[in-house]
């Protein structure tokens, strides 16, 4: 529900927009009118927890395919080999990267539950320290590698299905013209760029995959800009508040030397000689 403070927290579930600490700090920055600093954390919550939900629907999917693979006939056997081989590597590619969510997520909710407690205790200026102390970037970064690595495995896969496909359509057809010239019949020439029934019943899936996994990879890559640019608005930060206290001290500075009495001339000197 939403907060007096505008920012709606969700309840429920172990996402990182329900998350309490998350969701207290956000208020905070509300309160202290850092709208955009809390509209960028939002946003990389989201990224997180949209990246949590597709992995399941993506692993779903690649079983899918598995399971289809398993009833090639020994006929397809090469085709299904290959296509085991991309999808198993994508597997991999993928439990990786959903193997630092956990961690990701720990180091967001810690970092959110330490800068609301600085924030009471010192100030808005503890944001200049944003997250530029945690390795976020960095297991985001690993994170995408990861998709790109799956994604790069499923392209492989569809590539390969594809090229079987088309090689076997014509070589079938080749073979059905050559026995209707030996019979001297006619030769009829035949679409073989429709998928067959078992190609078309694998790419679907494979290609449903690609896409998925293209998404992820975008989510991710902006996830990896989000704290890109709340990294980048710390340093602006603390650079606007070190040229602030640059100015107050000079003003001081000013404000004490033109409060000091005229400083008067040294005993035993003539007024003409202080003159000139």
């Amino acid at each position: 529900m939403p907060s007096d403070s505008g920012v709606q927290i969700i309840a429920g579930g172990d996402t990182l927009q329900g998350n309490e600490k998350i969701a207290q700090l956000l208020t905070q920055l509300m309160q202290t009118g850092q709208a955009e600093q809390a509209a960028n954390i939002r946003q990389l919550c989201g990224y997180v927890d949209s990246l949590e939900k597709q992995y399941a629907a993506v692993m779903s999917e690649l079983q899918g395919i598995k399971e289809q693979l398993s009833e090639a006939t020994a006929q397809k056997r090469p085709l299904r080999v290959q296509v085991s081989d991309a999808v198993q590597t994508a597997e991999t590619a993928l439990k990786q990267a959903r193997d630092q969510l956990p961690t990701l997520k720990e180091d967001l909710a810690i970092w959110a539950e330490t800068t609301a407690n600085d924030l009471r205790r010192v100030g808005i200026s503890v944001l200049d320290n944003t997250v530029a102390f945690l390795n976020i970037q960095q297991i985001l970064e690993n994170i995408r590698d990861a998709l790109e690595s799956a994604l790069q495995s499923v392209r492989s896969a569809i590539h390969q299905v594809e090229t079987m496909g088309q090689e076997l359509r014509e070589a079938g057809n080749h073979l059905a013209n050559a026995g209707r010239a030996a019979a001297g019949r006619e030769i009829q020439p035949k679409d073989v760029t429709q998928e067959g029934r078992f190609q078309a019943v694998v790419l679907a899936p494979l290609r449903g995959t690609d896409r998925m996994l293209t998404g992820m990879t975008r989510t991710t890559q902006a996830a990896v800009r989000n704290v890109r640019r709340l990294e980048r608005m710390a340093e602006e930060n603390r650079g606007r508040r070190e040229r602030s206290s640059v100015r107050q001290r000079l003003e001081q500075k000013k404000e004490i030397v033109s409060q000091a009495p005229p400083s008067s001339p040294p005993p035993g000197r003539r007024k003409s000689e202080v003159v000139l």
